[in-house]
């Protein structure tokens, strides 16, 4: 179990690395290839969100599938998400040159 959670611990890490570059990115107006970066910061998030509740549920166990409990709510929240498949940055933002 401590691998799983030690992995689930680095992915997130990444991902919060990726959103704060974009973020970067985005504050310092440097448009080169903004979208393709907010694609893929939002796909990692992502799949980083439903891969980390999946293990969190499995090591719950069957505790993980109650409804009262938070990573059920929070498993919910990122497969409804992964199933849209919606980037709403690449629609919504359009960078100052």
């Amino acid at each position: 179990m401590s691998f799983l959670l030690a992995d689930a611990s680095i992915r997130i890490a990444a991902a919060r690395i990726e959103v704060m570059e974009l973020a970067s990115r985005i504050a310092h107006a440097m448009a080169t290839d903004l979208e393709a970066h907010t694609t893929e910061a939002v796909n990692y998030s992502g799949a980083v969100a439903t891969q980390a509740t999946r293990d969190a549920i499995q090591v719950l166990g069957g505790h993980g599938f109650i409804t009262d409990h938070p990573v059920e709510l929070w498993y919910r929240s990122a497969m409804a998400m992964a199933a849209l498949d919606f980037d709403p940055l690449c629609t919504a933002f359009e960078p100052a040159l």
